[in-house]
């Protein structure tokens, strides 16, 4: 049997409809959770790609601290063998006024200040070396503290990639086991696709309702009874089943009608032990068609009810929000 993969809507857009206040309201928290779930993803890749720009300047930043390290260590060697060379001819300056201690009164003089100045001399530069070994110091802590900054990031980011992959794996699983349990359908009447995080099986009015019914016939019993076999094992999924018509018939008969026929699918997949605190039902009249309305064909494909299948992001969500 053949499967056809058709390009989904993102996010479905909830509009007015003849239902309660307080149904709608309940469809509208539905699409701004999903709205937010989306944009948390894709703050997670942003986020991702950010961590990963910083690793690099850090890398960066760590080479040219290692490279300015090697330098002041070559200075500060010269320096100590500045002041060897200092110590030496300042020793051999002492033997010097040993040897003048019985010359001119102008002679010790001069000599005096000569050693002074020696002396001033090695004192700067010693303490030019101490401030050197300082400023090394805190190079080579800010160094370790950029390093470890830069594995915790790359643990977080590895996190948020094993979540993410957790996920993706999850729904290709549910994917097969959907194909598995729903096989034996025309491509026609049902379809199961891949899309944007989500998994979306399409069932037409043709397998499910009698025309301008909200009871599902027999046939359509038996097909959604397999679907609630896969969907009442999974955890962590949230299970949107959205109804969909033609533009027959007046807008208000087809909200009323697409409502109805979602509510009657979720009422089987919970009688049948999908748990219903998982599920939630909207209607969409003939505000998302797959196809046109003006033929036969088109309307064919539009009249359905699709079930839309998405992994909880509490955990990323929760990772995001915390900061870790």
């Amino acid at each position: 049997m053949n499967h056809i993969i058709s390009i989904p809507v993102l996010l479905l857009v909830l509009l007015s409809s003849c239902v309660s206040s307080k149904k709608y309201d309940s469809l509208a928290l539905a699409k701004d959770q999903l709205d937010r779930e989306y944009k948390a993803l894709l703050g997670v890749r942003d986020e991702k790609a950010e961590l990963e720009a910083a690793r690099r300047n850090l890398q960066q930043d760590l080479v040219v601290c290692k490279e300015e390290m090697t330098r002041q260590q070559e200075l500060i060697q010269g320096l100590e063998s500045a002041r060897d060379d200092l110590n030496l001819r300042l020793n051999d300056l002492i033997a010097q006024n040993q040897a003048l201690l019985t010359a001119s009164s102008e002679e010790k003089q001069q000599l005096v200040e000569e050693i002074l100045a020696k002396e001033a001399e090695i004192n700067r530069k010693t303490a030019d070396q101490e401030s050197l070994a300082k400023a090394l110091a805190k190079r080579e802590a800010d160094a370790k503290e950029l390093a470890a900054d830069l594995a915790e990031k790359e643990k977080r980011i590895a996190e948020l990639n094993g979540l993410l992959d957790e996920r993706e794996k999850a729904l290709s699983t549910l994917k097969t086991g959907l194909l598995d349990a729903l096989r034996g359908y025309s491509s026609a009447d049902l379809s199961v696709r891949e899309e944007n995080g989500r998994v979306y099986v399409s069932m037409s009015q043709n397998l499910l309702f009698p025309s301008g019914s909200d009871i599902v016939d027999p046939k359509g019993v038996q097909a959604l009874r397999q679907l609630a076999g896969v969907l009442k094992v999974q955890k962590d999924v949230e299970i949107l089943v959205e109804g969909h018509t033609d533009t027959d018939g007046s807008a208000d008969l087809n909200w009323d009608l697409s409502v109805k026929r979602a509510s009657s699918v979720v009422k089987i997949l919970t009688k049948e032990g999908v748990p219903p605190e998982m599920v939630s039902a909207a209607g969409r009249a003939f505000y998302l068609p797959l196809a046109s309305n003006d033929t036969a064909e088109g309307k064919a494909r539009n009249r359905r009810v699709e079930i839309i299948l998405a992994p909880q992001l509490e955990k990323i969500l929760q990772m995001i929000g915390s900061g870790k």
